[in-house]
């Protein structure tokens, strides 16, 4: 998913697609796409156009990406403050 520019909404989400052979590219598919993605989603999230490709680029950066969000973050160890004790004036002085 990219976006492009858009005049009333100011960015349109374009899917980009690759089919599995013998899965036939039309505008059916792209209707199908274009609701499942809603469904699942949200409508919010229901791209404005989808291009259907024989192949999509493998960037290193998309692919780090890709395996570093599959991990879940590492687990923060948390400073907490011990409660401050009860003392008196009494005791201080």
């Amino acid at each position: 998913m990219v976006g492009r520019p858009d005049a009333m909404k100011g960015q349109a989400l374009v899917a980009f697609v690759t089919v599995k052979g013998g899965v036939h590219a039309d505008a059916a598919l792209r209707e199908e796409l274009r609701q499942h993605v809603a469904k699942e989603i949200g409508p919010v999230a229901k791209p404005d156009d989808i291009r259907f490709a024989e192949a999509l680029p493998k960037l290193a950066p998309a692919r780090s990406c890709a395996a570093s969000s599959s991990r879940s973050p590492p687990a923060r160890k948390s400073k907490a403050t011990p409660p401050p004790s009860k003392t008196s004036a009494s005791s201080l002085a």
